[in-house]
């Protein structure tokens, strides 16, 4: 694996994580909202919530890209698009359609 690829997989793996984890700050927050009745604490809450989607919005974008990157220069720098190997299209599509219904 060439270091470029070894980069830009860990982007990829990275990306993840920061969807994942700011996409739970704002599940966490709707969880919390339910039980709160202070409208000052609710704005507050309902901030940090907006606020944790869009780095939610910057992770998957950060995700995406590195995924479809690492798609080049994957397989020895051969990439993985032409392969005859469907995998990677099956993961692109699936992302596009998970990414669409939410």
């Amino acid at each position: 694996m060439s270091d470029l690829h070894t980069w830009i997989v860990f982007l990829h793996v990275a990306g993840v994580v920061i969807f994942l984890v700011a996409h739970g700050v704002s599940v966490g927050v709707v969880l919390r909202l339910r039980n709160e009745r202070e409208p000052v604490a609710v704005r507050t809450l309902v901030g940090l919530s907006r606020g944790s989607l869009i780095v939610a919005g910057i992770g998957a974008l950060i995700w995406l890209v590195a995924g479809i990157a690492a798609g080049f220069t994957g397989n020895g720098g051969a990439g993985w698009w032409t392969t005859g190997r469907y995998w990677i299209w099956v993961s692109l599509v699936l992302a596009i359609v998970i990414i669409g219904l939410m």
